[in-house]
């Protein structure tokens, strides 16, 4: 808690304002007090984004919401005003740190409370997911450590399927390094991605570090779309549940439902469970949907054997040539083959590389060295046309001169 500064309100509704809790970018949250006596913690946005339209109807979508969640591990929702001149939200103020606060101060979080924290926030995010939105923020920051029970906080960037057209085309909400990938990529997010967040959340938890490491935003969001978390400190009994949240198919992820009994205190560990390999293996872009559809895969069937028996490499049957081999029983039940003609050497001169360089946004336009040059009696006759013009302005110059 700190003091109040000067400018700070008295009070906002009927709460009066005792101290300051914290503040960020957007607003500054105080610790108000009912005329009952209840204890509040009470948002108010700065003033220089109240007069921001898109900001305020992200401010009336996050009351409506908090409204609309009621359970044991949400902080419920004590009085609101979104039309005043600097909005304000008031809810029920929770006694306790916040995750990041406990494990920078005090280490990871042992087993048995890292079991109980996924249960709660698994029931929060199910209560969340029920009524039909997604938090797409779960990170230690939002939330709260109480003595009955975490608490899931900050419903500013949750959204409903109805409210999709209010966030830009290709601006990301969210926390890098605790994001899905679908989510860093600008894809349509649902209730997976809490999922996907909630497992970076617990390995936070239990190791004292995020699954993508440490770094700046556009580092952490590239590890996520293109390499696998490391797990490497995470105790044995929670890994097969994690490595099931960070999948990187929403498809492949649990619901909130069975999170709730997968983390329960006492639940049996899960077989280790391996992360599929993607198809299309090549980077992959962050903030944008990607372009272009990744590549069908390879037709799979029996590979062709190479002498000595051995398979050949996937994709190599087409490049065998005459080293195409059968099987010693294959063999005897074929008739020998004639055999194949040796390879005819055609030698194709060089020719001089220039490299395309297209000009941004993929332009299709030819650099100057790779445009065809005029004919050569053309480039004679546009210089007799500038040697004549000369002369002539010569002679004019010449005669005005003259007396």
């Amino acid at each position: 808690m700190r003091e109040l500064q000067p400018g700070d309100p008295d009070r906002l509704g009927p709460f009066e304002i005792r101290s300051r809790i914290g503040s960020g970018g957007m607003g500054v949250v105080y610790l108000g007090r009912s005329p009952s006596g209840r204890l509040a913690a009470i948002k108010l946005v700065r003033p220089e984004v109240a007069d921001d339209e898109e900001f305020r109807a992200r401010f009336r979508r996050e009351i409506d919401a908090a409204r609309r969640v009621s359970g044991a591990f949400t902080a419920g929702v004590l009085d609101a005003d979104p039309d005043a001149a600097r909005p304000w939200l008031a809810s029920a103020y929770i006694e306790g740190p916040s995750l990041r606060e406990r494990v920078i101060d005090a280490g990871p979080l042992p087993l048995p409370e890292v079991r109980k924290l996924g249960a709660g926030l698994a029931e929060a995010l199910a209560d969340l997911h029920r009524v039909g939105l997604v938090h797409r923020d779960v990170k230690p920051g939002n939330v709260l450590l109480a003595a009955d029970g975490p608490r899931l906080i900050d419903f500013g960037v949750i959204r409903s399927d109805a409210l999709a057209e209010l966030t830009e085309s290709g601006f990301i909400m969210g926390s890098a390094g605790y994001m899905a990938p679908e989510q860093a990529e600008g894809r349509h997010t649902g209730p997976e991605a809490d999922v996907f967040s909630l497992g970076a959340l617990l390995t936070f938890a239990a190791t004292g570090r995020g699954p993508y490491g440490t770094g700046s935003a556009a580092t952490l969001l590239l590890r996520t779309v293109n390499q696998a978390p490391d797990l490497t400190d995470v105790p044995a009994e929670l890994r097969a549940v994690i490595q099931r949240c960070l999948a990187a198919d929403p498809v492949d992820r649990p619901r909130d439902r069975d999170l709730i009994a997968m983390l329960a205190p006492g639940a049996e560990p899960l077989p280790e469970w391996e992360r599929p390999r993607p198809i299309d293996a090549a980077p992959k872009a962050v903030g944008v949907p990607r372009p272009y559809p990744a590549p069908a895969p390879q037709p799979s069937g029996p590979p062709p054997f190479l002498a000595g028996g051995e398979p050949a490499a996937a994709g190599s049957f087409m490049q065998l040539g005459p080293r195409l081999m059968l099987g010693p029983q294959q063999q005897a039940q074929m008739p020998v083959p004639y055999p194949a003609p040796a390879p005819v050497r055609v030698r194709v001169p060089q020719q001089p590389y220039y490299p395309t360089v297209y000009p941004p946004p993929y332009s299709t336009a030819v650099p100057a060295y790779r445009r065809p040059s005029l004919p050569v009696p053309v480039k004679w006759l546009i210089f007799a046309a500038w040697l004549v013009c000369m002369i002539l302005l010569v002679f004019v110059v010449v005669g005005a001169s003259s007396p």
